[in-house]
């Protein structure tokens, strides 16, 4: 009896260590598997509350769209660009919608795109777009560009400014609009297309000491590949073929205006048979455009 109690004092003082280090090694395995799966499960969450608040922006924009019929674009792949901040003066979206993948305040300067496209329009929200603004002045004038944030225009064309809407609090137009163009934060008078360079386009409008901006980046770009002229199939005897010119009335030349050097590649003989040479023409944007001519070279004897 004495025995059988001295075993129940010593039960009392709770699990040895091999216990305690066996169910800290099962908490670890529970945990190793769990954690990942109560993560994914969070991400899945936040994606779903993030895409929800998408489509707040776009059934917005919509709503927007639809106050405002009279400046929506009228052509066939015309665009304009609104901001988050003016959805959400107009009241089409709420002051504080957040990303829920980070919990900040979408940026007021996030950027909405609505294109006319096969008579109807498009809206598309440029996720990622603006800074880190989310400050709101209901006060301030807004500016709508016409157009798209970013314009390609190629070399040597004439690029024309699509130009701005802008309008008080109270939704009158402003007439006053501050027009400013830079290269490399250098002030120039205009947009130079014969060069391949990037501009910005800064428009303000003041409205009782309240500034507003927006801002356009036009791109000069070279997309067009070379005109290249090649002369037709030629037939050839053996013995001629050292001392013709297979450059010869190959010409190409570029929207760029600049030299363009006419490679030529193929495996030519003066043994009689049939050859192809490939003609290619480059230029210094990597536009290229290739031709092939066919050599029949007969026998003389």
């Amino acid at each position: 009896m004495r025995w059988e109690l001295k075993m129940m004092k010593k039960r009392k003082f709770g699990f040895t260590l091999v216990e305690l280090l066996a169910v800290i090694f099962i908490i670890g395995i529970i945990a190793v598997i769990s954690i990942p799966t109560i993560t994914r499960v969070m991400k899945q969450a936040r994606e779903e509350l993030y895409q929800a608040q998408i489509s707040n922006i776009y059934k917005g924009t919509k709503d927007w769209a639809t106050q405002n019929v009279n400046i929506l674009p009228e052509e066939e792949g015309e665009t304009i660009t609104l901001t988050l901040g003016q959805l959400k003066i107009g009241g089409f979206v709420d002051d504080d919608i957040k990303d829920p993948r980070t919990a900040k305040l979408f940026p007021n300067d996030m950027e909405i795109v609505i294109r006319r496209e096969l008579n109807e329009y498009e809206y598309e929200i440029i996720e990622g777009s603006g800074g880190e603004n989310d400050e709101l002045d209901r006060n301030s004038p807004t500016i709508i560009l016409n157009g798209s944030t970013h314009e390609v225009v190629e070399i040597h064309t004439t690029y024309v400014d699509k130009g701005v809407i802008a309008r008080d609090p109270s939704g009158a137009a402003i007439d006053v609009i501050d027009v400013k163009i830079t290269s490399n934060n250098v002030l120039v008078p205009n947009i130079d297309t014969t060069k391949l360079i990037q501009y910005r386009i800064t428009y303000s409008v003041n409205y009782n000491g309240t500034v507003a901006k927006a801002i356009r980046t036009v791109t000069v770009k070279d997309t067009k590949p070379p005109i290249l002229n090649v002369p037709g199939s030629v037939v050839l005897y053996d013995e001629e073929m050292e001392d013709f010119d297979f450059m010869a009335g190959v010409t190409a030349s570029d929207n760029s205006e600049e030299q363009i050097n006419v490679k030529m590649r193929g495996n030519l003989s003066s043994l009689p048979g049939n050859y192809l040479i490939t003609y290619i023409a480059e230029d210094s944007s990597g536009n290229k455009t290739q031709k092939n001519r066919r050599v029949t070279v007969l026998s003389s004897s």
